[in-house]
């Protein structure tokens, strides 16, 4: 079979960016929650403790059934006692919950339901993060032009309420959905509207966010150099940081999967080896199997193409076991042989 039939760079490449995108609006855990530290309205409630206990089980994935156990009861004290603000984030993490899952007729029902409530309390910001979310759902489903409809009218009430991140994530976001129309001259002017705002907010790892979605673009522009240049740029201030979230891991792997097409791209074998390598050991770190996946894919095809026929005949095992434990597209369930 050939094996250059089933993988493509551009294919996985679309995909990471979903996977990336909908981490985009709750970054700091894989389900975040949202209504952490949203007060009640009734804040002497002696109920006030039970769901103080359970945003608590919730946060440190201390429940012993599914997470949507825990979330119902928040939704059922939030009808009882809770705000509409309250109602409009707890429906919005059911919905970004069985976003996670690929149930998207049933998030987009919670995640309408909670754009309404903020709707009904007059937030701004809170519709405007509702629609990131419903957003990335259309996204998720390949419905660009429903997503970036979407986008847009989030970016304006960000600018609307004058804020600054959100107005960024909204350019950006829009960004996103000219990459995966194939038109990355219109991704990266959005991109680079959103890394102007990002500089003035003097957050070093926020600018190098945009970097790594420049660099993307640039790689779809076949300007390898300035792809490899803006990427390694960003590396460089994000390996610099602490403690990263999942937002921040997940755009490190996309980074260095990035600077090993460039690489590989440009003849340089050894330095696209090591970044792809990177990448996926940094998806593995992640635990994200779908990560894993398309660079793995990736691998194989490369590492065969120059060669390497044993190191390719492993990362096609892995990419062949990962494929059976994850729903994806058709080619990813085709037994590929070297």
């Amino acid at each position: 079979m050939n094996l250059n039939r089933y993988i493509s760079y551009k294919t996985p490449l679309l995909l990471m960016l979903i996977s990336l995108l909908l981490s985009i609006t709750l970054p700091s855990r894989c389900l975040a929650s949202s209504w952490l530290g949203i007060i009640s309205r009734n804040t002497y409630n002696p109920d006030s403790t039970k769901l103080k206990m359970l945003r608590e089980q919730f946060e440190k994935r201390t429940y012993s059934n599914e997470p949507t156990v825990i979330l119902f009861q928040i939704l059922e004290w939030e009808k009882k006692h809770g705000s509409l603000e309250g109602l409009g984030h707890i429906n919005n993490d059911l919905g970004v919950y069985y976003q996670s899952k690929e149930q998207y007729s049933i998030a987009l029902k919670y995640l309408m339901e909670g754009y309404r409530y903020f709707q009904e309390a007059g937030s701004i910001k809170g519709q405007a993060y509702s629609l990131s979310d419903i957003a990335n759902t259309f996204f998720a489903q390949g419905f660009y032009e429903m997503a970036s409809h979407d986008y847009r009218k989030q970016l304006k009430m960000f600018v609307t309420a004058k804020d600054t991140h959100g107005t960024a994530l909204a350019m950006n976001n829009i960004g996103l959905t000219f990459q995966a129309r194939e038109l990355p001259d219109s991704a990266l002017v959005w991109f680079n509207r959103a890394l102007k705002v990002r500089r003035t907010m003097s957050d070093p790892y926020l600018i190098a966010h945009s970097k790594i979605y420049i660099g993307q673009a640039y790689i779809s522009l076949k300007d390898y150099a300035r792809a490899e240049e803006v990427t390694q740029e960003a590396l460089f201030v994000m390996n610099n940081k602490k403690e990263h979230d999942r937002y921040d891991s997940l755009l490190v792997c996309a980074a260095l999967f990035n600077l090993g097409v460039a690489a590989e791209s440009s003849g340089k074998v050894e330095v696209a080896t090591r970044s792809y390598e990177a990448s996926y050991a940094q998806y593995e770190k992640c635990r994200s199997k779908r990560g894993m996946l398309h660079t793995s894919m990736r691998l194989a095809k490369f590492l065969h193409n120059t060669g390497a026929y044993q190191k390719a005949e492993k990362y096609m095992n892995i990419s062949l076991n990962l494929s059976k434990k994850i729903k994806l597209i058709e080619e990813y369930y085709e037994s590929v042989q070297l």
